[in-house]
């Protein structure tokens, strides 16, 4: 039994036997092939609460109020005060989300 191959992959790039780029019939498809750009990404798919809490729950209110000098941390905090403020503040959820990344290396 002989097996032949018509098209092969390169670089995650589908060729077919004559060099010429193989585009698959549905479009579907060819969004399957492609690379996942936010595979390295570990905001992607996180929601500003998941963050908020999983922060509470390795920091507290104390702690994260200390690293990052905001009201709502300090305060009388909750998780629902601290969304809104930071929905409307950029500075803020920014200082947030590099604080989330840190936690996960730790």
């Amino acid at each position: 039994m002989i097996f032949v191959f018509h098209h092969f992959d390169l670089f995650g790039f589908t060729f077919n036997l004559y060099g010429a780029p193989h585009f698959p019939a549905r479009p579907f498809d060819l969004i399957y092939h492609m690379k996942d750009p936010q595979a390295n990404n570990p905001l992607h798919g996180v929601t500003l609460e998941k963050m908020l809490h999983h922060l509470v729950e390795q920091y507290g209110w104390e702690e994260m109020g200390r690293q990052i000098n905001i009201r709502c941390f300090n305060f009388d905090p909750s998780v629902k005060s601290s969304l809104t403020f930071l929905r409307k503040t950029p500075w803020a959820r920014e200082q947030v989300e590099k604080m989330y990344v840190q936690s996960l290396r730790d």
